[in-house]
């Protein structure tokens, strides 16, 4: 049993340590890639609502940026034209698909508190019954790291920018807000 827990945990360590990937650079927020003129992809594709100016309402992603016009892939995303909108015929945009950080906050805070409980428990019981207790104990103490990383996730979410009303925003703040929705503002081309 000692062994199985052991290698499990073992896993899961190594799933968290190799998991993430790195996202690059920052580059220069103020000199955004593809310069004036040229086109932007996007890296991020949220699920978001786009009213325009005019009225009309779209939903879908973003996934490019060409001088001041935006183009966005309606919802259901095949056989749909991309819909160019000028990034001044935009009224407001609400991210929609916001992914929630609750569940793995609680994850995360439980895992680490697991893990290196655990260990330690692991790496100082000699005896069957010590062993029983450092597992217990680890068990407990995750569910502590994961109650801290629930609250802590549930505070990002509800401090997170759900909507951007482009009608109050001036003209030169315009551009950044599209490129931090698309996950390209001061990202390296």
């Amino acid at each position: 049993m000692k062994k199985l827990i052991a290698t499990a945990t073992l896993i899961t360590l190594v799933n968290l340590l190799t998991g993430c990937a790195s996202r690059g650079g920052m580059g220069n927020p103020i000199a955004p890639p593809g310069g004036p003129d040229g086109a932007i992809q996007a890296n991020l594709f949220p699920e978001i609502k786009l009213i325009t100016t005019e009225g009309k309402s779209f939903t879908g992603k973003l996934t490019q940026l060409q001088r001041d016009t935006v183009t966005l892939r309606p919802f259901p995303y095949w056989n749909i034209p991309e819909v160019p909108i000028p990034i001044n015929g935009i009224h407001l945009i609400e991210l929609t698909g916001s992914e929630g950080h609750v569940g793995s906050g609680f994850f995360t805070g439980f895992s680490l508190l697991f893990i290196i409980t655990g260990g330690i428990g692991a790496a100082t019981s000699k005896y069957n019954t010590n062993f029983q207790w450092a597992a217990m104990g680890s068990g407990l103490a995750g569910l502590v790291g994961g109650l801290v990383g629930l609250v802590i996730g549930a505070v990002s979410d509800a401090t997170k920018l759900s909507k951007i009303k482009f009608y109050e925003l001036p003209d030169r703040e315009k551009r950044p807000a599209i490129l931090k929705i698309m996950g390209r503002l001061g990202s390296r081309p």
